[in-house]
């Protein structure tokens, strides 16, 4: 369902209607948007949002965030749209403890395999970064957890899909954690496929 809708830019909310075009000045930088399609997402809790969004080879939208679980905190929420906007599937991430979990970054790879990136409270009562892959259709590949060394989150911010020189599959992952005695450090993580 497309509903009214206002998007953060700069500090101003700007209304945004279907098929609006959207100007966004500040300083030297101007820039048109034609925005096609606004997509609003009611899950099942009472909170849903949106954290980070791309587009695959074949223009399916993916978009992941947190939303309020039926029977737990927030819960990681993936949504695969197809380029007309019809929901081709969707996917809960509920962790371990049972408790927050926030997505907040994906990308999607030249197979139209989806990665989401966010955080997870892990055992330590501490947001632990998780990593989550997921085939075109929505299958679950592989889950994966890190955590730091100290007390405090470990959290990701950019994922980039690639192949390195013989065209293996990698994802490359920024983001940072906590560590005893050094307190936030950056973190680079490239995981290959076998």
């Amino acid at each position: 369902m497309i509903r009214r809708f206002a998007v953060q830019c700069f500090g101003h909310l700007l209304p945004l209607y279907r098929r609006d075009i959207v100007r966004v000045s500040r300083g030297d930088f101007h820039h048109a948007v034609a925005v096609e399609t606004i997509f609003f997402v009611d899950g099942a809790g009472k909170v849903d949002v949106a954290a980070a969004a791309c587009l695959d080879s074949a223009g399916n939208i993916l978009v992941t965030g947190q939303s309020t679980g039926v029977a737990s905190s927030f819960d990681i929420v993936t949504v695969k749209y197809s380029p007309s906007g019809e929901q081709v599937w969707a996917r809960r991430y509920d962790g371990a403890s049972n408790q927050a979990d926030r997505g907040s970054c994906i990308v999607a790879d030249g197979q139209g395999r989806v990665f989401v990136g966010g955080n997870s409270v892990g055992p330590t009562s501490y947001p632990d970064m998780v990593l989550l892959g997921y085939s075109a259709a929505g299958d679950s590949l592989w889950t994966l957890t890190h955590a730091g060394t100290g007390a405090g989150e470990a959290k990701p911010v950019a994922l980039q899909a690639t192949r390195d020189k013989s065209g293996v599959e990698q994802l490359l992952v920024a983001g940072y954690d906590y560590n005893e005695g050094t307190g936030f450090d950056y973190l680079l993580m490239l995981l290959k496929e076998e």
